[in-house]
């Protein structure tokens, strides 16, 4: 098992992924595109502003959830890409564990 697949799974049996009962793709797409172009404290910063929005703060808290485990990993610091598109897909990353 590489360590993508165990970030994965650190972040499917994260508490706030499992209780967000739904992730919208545009939230998911742009959240992934501030990862990837600006880096973990500018992504936290814009996650921490959209949980002040209702409609949008249980993804977001799972989402602040994610980042965190994804700056604990090399791989995710070093190539960004990797976490963008963790974040990108996280929905259908969590169907099929469902």
């Amino acid at each position: 098992m590489d360590n993508v697949e165990l970030i994965i799974r650190e972040i499917l049996s994260e508490k706030a992924v499992k209780n967000c009962r739904r992730f919208t793709s545009s939230f998911l797409n742009e959240a992934a595109e501030v990862y990837d172009t600006y880096g973990s404290g500018t992504t936290r910063v814009f996650l921490l502003n959209k949980k002040e929005r209702n409609q949008l703060k249980e993804q977001a808290e799972a989402l602040l959830a994610v980042l965190k485990i994804l700056t604990k990993y090399k791989e995710t610091q070093i190539n960004r890409g990797i976490g963008r598109y963790i974040i990108k897909t996280l929905a259908t990353i969590k169907s099929t564990e469902a």
